[in-house]
C-alpha cells in the first residue's frame, strides 16, 4: 500500500487529497486493509482509492463503505526514441509530429488556452458529482504549467 499525500490537489479541488493505492497483497489482507482505509475517511477531505485489475468484490466493499467507481485507469508508457510505428498505425502517426516545448512561458500558456472547457469530460473530478468539468479542465491547465516548471512535457500535433 502506497499513501500519497496529494497537496498539489489542494489548489485545484479547495481540499485536502490522499491517494492510496493498493496492491494485490493488500487485496488479499482485506480485514486489515478496510480497517486501514476506513480510519482515513475525514471529513472534507477528498480520498481516492487505486485498486489492482480484477479486485471486483473489493471494490464492492469498498462501494459499502460509501466510495464510488469513477474511473478506470490505465498506466502505459512508451521509449519513443528509436520507436518504430506498427503499419496498422501508419497512417495515424505519419499525421503526428513530436518535439519537446520550449521554455517560453507564452507558449504553453497557449497549450493551456487549447484545453477546451469540455476537453475533459471522463476523468474522475469531472465524473464526480462533488466537482464539475470545468474544475477537471482547471487541473490539467495547472498540471501542463507544472510540467513545464520541470520540462517534462512533449508537444503532439496533428
Amino acid at each position: 500500500m502506497k499513501i500519497i499525500d496529494a497537496f498539489w490537489e489542494r489548489r485545484n479541488l479547495g481540499m485536502d487529497v490522499t491517494e492510496i493505492v493498493l496492491d494485490k497483497n493488500d487485496i488479499e489482507n482485506e480485514p486489515d486493509t478496510l480497517l486501514l482505509l476506513r480510519r482515513h475517511i475525514v471529513p472534507r477531505h477528498y480520498l481516492v482509492i487505486k485498486t489492482p485489475l480484477g479486485a471486483i468484490s473489493f471494490m464492492a466493499k469498498l462501494q459499502a463503505m460509501g466510495f464510488i467507481f469513477l474511473e478506470c485507469q490505465y498506466n502505459i508508457s512508451r521509449t519513443i526514441k528509436d520507436y518504430v510505428v506498427p503499419s496498422k498505425y501508419k497512417s495515424v502517426s505519419e499525421r503526428l509530429s513530436f518535439e519537446p516545448l520550449s521554455d517560453d512561458t507564452a507558449e504553453w500558456e497557449k497549450l493551456c488556452d487549447a484545453i477546451g472547457d469540455d476537453m475533459f469530460t471522463t476523468d474522475r473530478i469531472a465524473l464526480d458529482p462533488l466537482f464539475s468539468v470545468a474544475i477537471a479542465n482547471k487541473r490539467y491547465k495547472n498540471w501542463l504549467m507544472d510540467m513545464k516548471k520541470t520540462k517534462l512535457l512533449i508537444r503532439i500535433e496533428q
